[in-house]
């Protein structure tokens, strides 16, 4: 720990913490950036999208059949798309 004298007394500055929070927000935008450039963000939204279209105006002109298999094509997608970043990121780590 450092200490600053301002003439009459003395306070502890502690650096660390300081730092500490930087690379938090440097990290929390990192993971945003990450966020926004995953393709499994934007199908899960795009999926939440109809979903929520479908019930806030019943009258869309999707069927619920429709709609289900929207849904169940974003999950597959979402699956394989994991399991496609996970398997190039365990034949990264041998």
């Amino acid at each position: 720990m450092a200490s600053a004298n301002n003439g009459t007394e003395e306070y502890p500055v502690n650096i660390s913490n300081i730092h500490a929070r930087t690379q938090g927000d440097i990290n929390l935008m990192t993971k945003f950036k990450f966020l926004l450039a995953s393709r499994k963000f934007w199908a899960a939204l795009i999926g939440l999208c109809f979903v929520i279209i479908k019930a806030w105006k019943p009258d869309f002109p999707l069927a619920e059949e429709e709609l289900t298999s929207v849904v169940y094509l974003m999950v597959a997608y979402i699956l394989g798309t994991g399991i496609e970043d996970g398997l190039s990121r365990g034949a990264l780590l041998k």
